[in-house]
């Protein structure tokens, strides 16, 4: 798992793609403390490390503060199409939560999948 700080976006774990277009998903685990007071989370798939995509990349959601008492709230990220330009190039799992008191972290689990060509 990866610790978290509060509000900053914090990658999870990465994947190498190679050259063409990809369908990528995944799922964030956030695991708060005990007594850590949650108020939003935000996942999704990005090019670049340690930074959200743009707006209906990633999904979030904002929380009337909540004490989930060590218990790992699973949050699926969007599919999302990256057009990859060179081999080599990195696809990025991306969290961020907001939260206080204590501490959290995260895991997870990154896939793509070449996209199907339409004739």
């Amino acid at each position: 798992a990866t610790a978290l700080t509060t509000a900053t976006s914090k990658t999870i774990i990465s994947l190498v793609l190679t050259e063409g277009d990809w369908d990528v998903d995944g799922v964030v685990d956030y695991l708060p403390a005990a007594s850590t007071s949650i108020t939003g989370l935000a996942q999704g798939a990005s090019g670049t490390a340690n930074t959200l995509g743009a707006d209906d990349t990633y999904a979030s959601d904002s929380i009337t503060a909540i004490v989930a008492g060590a218990v790992a709230q699973r949050k699926p990220i969007p599919t999302q199409r990256l057009s990859v330009p060179a081999a080599g190039t990195i696809a990025y799992l991306i969290a961020n939560a907001t939260f206080s008191i204590s501490t959290m972290t995260a895991y997870g689990t990154i896939r793509a999948r070449r996209a199907k060509q339409l004739a």
